[in-house]
């Protein structure tokens, strides 16, 4: 069917696009992850939050300054990458919202041609494969969206129609409802529904990330408050320090 074509070409067209705007929003985050770092370094070496009392200890702390660039630049430019991926996925739903719904008016009749075997599935994307195989020639990346992108369809028809939007949800709704007779106007809030989808997919990938990142972020981090400890606890310098300042406040003070 024409529309099955049409799916099929725009996936083509979007991954390139997908790709390259999202690795130049990538690239962009990362330099952006290069100034904060190298202003974070200079702050800490203002602070002479870089010395070390002891040869070991210090050759630690000075490799903050490949470290710390290295890891916010690959961290903002993953971050970046997602965001710029969301951001594509979105655009291209807001430019073929009326081909969406009419995708959704041929694609969702097929699913009564599933019978009695969709009860024999124990998840959504099994029932799909049922009846939708992979696209020949597709590859990993097409076939994931794909996939994605027919059981967003799915999920909005259930929810909309007061189902659940899993495998259960989709038994029922096939025994009780007829699907030729769905209108464009019942698929009006399937566009909608994908971004949310997609907002809730990529929120969970950056969650990920964070997740993994955050101790190599931390690492950095705890090795500067285990050297103030040091400073406090053992040579008493913080204590030293804060002693002056508040001298030479209180005699500006009183020569003010």
């Amino acid at each position: 069917m024409e529309i099955f074509e049409w799916l099929q070409n725009e996936i083509t067209n979007l991954l390139s696009e997908f790709i390259r705007n999202s690795l130049i929003t990538g690239a962009c985050f990362a330099i952006l992850g290069l100034f904060i770092s190298i202003r974070m370094i200079q702050f800490a070496r203002q602070r002479q939050w870089l010395k070390r009392p002891v040869k070991f200890w210090r050759f630690i702390a000075n490799l903050n300054y490949v470290y710390t660039p290295l890891c916010i630049m690959s961290f903002l430019g993953i971050v970046g990458t997602i965001w710029g991926a969301q951001w594509q996925v979105n655009r291209w739903i807001d430019r073929t919202t009326d081909p969406i719904i009419q995708y959704g008016q041929v694609f969702l009749p097929q699913l009564q041609y599933l019978g009695s075997q969709v009860e024999q599935a124990k998840t959504l994307e099994e029932a799909l494969l049922m009846e939708f195989p992979p696209s020949p020639g597709a590859g990993p990346m097409e076939r994931q969206f794909e996939m994605e992108f027919n059981r967003a369809i799915v999920q909005a028809a259930l929810r909309d129609a007061g189902y659940p939007t899993e495998i259960d949800g989709l038994i029922r709704f096939l025994r009780e409802q007829n699907l030729s007779a769905l209108s464009a106007h019942s698929l009006r809030s399937i566009p909608r529904f994908m971004k949310r989808f997609i907002g809730t997919y990529f929120s969970d990938f950056r969650s990920s990330v964070f997740h993994g990142y955050r101790v190599y972020l931390g690492i950095p981090i705890l090795e500067l408050l285990l050297y103030l400890l040091y400073l406090e606890y053992f040579t008493g310098v913080l204590r030293v320090n804060t002693k002056l300042r508040r001298i030479t406040e209180g005699d500006e003070r009183s020569l003010g």
